[in-house]
């Protein structure tokens, strides 16, 4: 009862639930890797937090357009290795 509204009422403050906004991380945004980014970045649901390519010059500017349409920018990784150490992120992409 009371608790539980409690509670509801500090998710809403903080910006709801960490369930409420899955962590993505995109690998390979050369080609076909352009439609994942447009069907996760800029949602209620999603954010793109990594972009993952081995060409540094494609990835930032992956990067750069994700920050236009969620506001936040996503880090930029080569070794995919790395993305998958990092155990905030919860949905990796893949198009290579």
């Amino acid at each position: 009862g009371l608790l539980q509204a409690a509670e509801k009422e500090k998710e809403k403050e903080a910006g709801g639930s960490p369930n409420d906004r899955l962590s993505v991380a995109i690998v390979g945004v050369n080609g076909r890797g352009t439609s994942h980014m447009s069907a996760f970045a800029g949602k209620k649901d999603t954010e793109v937090t990594y972009i993952c390519d081995v060409d540094k010059v494609v990835a930032e500017k992956r990067a750069d357009e994700i920050e236009k349409k969620q506001g936040r920018r996503p880090k930029v990784e080569a070794d995919v290795r790395k993305v998958l150490e990092d155990k905030s992120v919860d949905i990796v992409s893949t198009a290579t």
